[in-house]
């Protein structure tokens, strides 16, 4: 688990773990965070291929040229669900000129409310 808690200046800790799993062939990234107080929670990934969200939202397939990866929530609370948009920074993040406008880039992106801990994987 690497400590990637400085980066989020609303937690009193957030951790990362990678793991190669089922005979190197799948990865594992799991999450465990801890905000300094009850929030809004988000999970973001952003990327360059087609998303099709699945599994009432608990699961997203990604392609990019025939090229596939799923994402899947395996375990958090049951409201734990992804969406996808664009890329664009969000309504209260910097945007300052020059930055990259992310076209054709998609965010899939997990929304919990009400969170004050939890792990995600």
């Amino acid at each position: 688990m690497a400590d990637i808690g400085p980066a989020y200046t609303a937690a009193r800790l957030a951790h990362r773990g990678l793991a190669l799993i089922d005979n190197r062939t799948r990865v594992l990234v799991q999450d465990k965070i801890a905000l300094k107080a009850t929030g809004i929670l988000y999970w973001f990934m952003n990327t360059g291929a087609a998303v099709t969200i699945t599994g009432k939202g608990r699961s997203a397939n990604l392609d990019i040229g025939g090229v596939r990866m799923q994402a899947k929530i395996l375990y958090a609370l049951p409201q734990a669900v992804f969406t996808v948009d664009s890329a664009a920074p969000l309504p209260l993040s910097p945007n300052p000129a020059g930055q990259n406008a992310n076209a054709g880039v998609h965010r899939l992106t997990m929304r919990l409310i009400g969170i004050d801990s939890l792990a995600i994987g």
